[in-house]
Formats: structure tokens, sequence, C-alpha cells
């Protein structure tokens, strides 16, 4: 009997923060929340695919409303400004 590939019910909680990029203390949060669900499984914190699915799907429902955070010792208009102005080329090209 060939052998097929099923999709993951859930992942451990480590490879959840690494996969949406975000800290633990993010992921905590999350699960705190509600907007992660998790269980524990013989120790391990895991978090349902379905749930994190739910989070991507929310968050690119929510188009624009993403803001860059300001960068260390910068003032929050800064950042916003940084964000709006376009970016200047990385390298020129001489022929």
């Amino acid at each position: 009997m060939p052998k097929t590939k099923t999709a993951p019910f859930a992942v451990r909680f480590s490879q959840a923060c690494r996969d949406d990029a975000i800290g633990r203390d993010k992921g905590y949060a999350l699960c705190k929340s509600g907007e992660w669900e998790s269980y524990l499984d013989n120790g391990s914190r895991m978090v349902t695919i379905r749930s994190i699915e739910a989070r991507r799907q929310r968050l690119l429902h929510q188009g624009g409303k993403f803001k860059r955070a300001p960068l260390r010792g910068q003032s929050p208009q800064t950042a916003t400004d940084q964000q709006t102005t376009a970016l200047p080329p990385l390298f020129t090209l001489r022929c």
C-alpha cells in the first residue's frame, strides 16, 4: 500500500513562532488571547495549523494597516516617513 503524505494537525510552539517570524513572548500572547489554538502534548506546547492559517488570513485581509516599528532612538514619525519614501538604489550600472 503506498504511503500518502498528510498535512500535520499541529506544530510545536517554537516552530509556529519561527514560521510566523515572531518571538516567544508574542507567541505566548497569541495563545493567551485565543488567536492561536494550543494544547499540551506530553509536555510540549502544540499550536494548530488551522489557527495559524486563520491568523495569516486575517492579517492579509487587514491590508495596509501595518506600520513599521521605529528603530531604537528613532521617533515614530521618522519611521512612518521612511516607510513611504523610496529606497535609494543599491548599486549603479556602468556600461
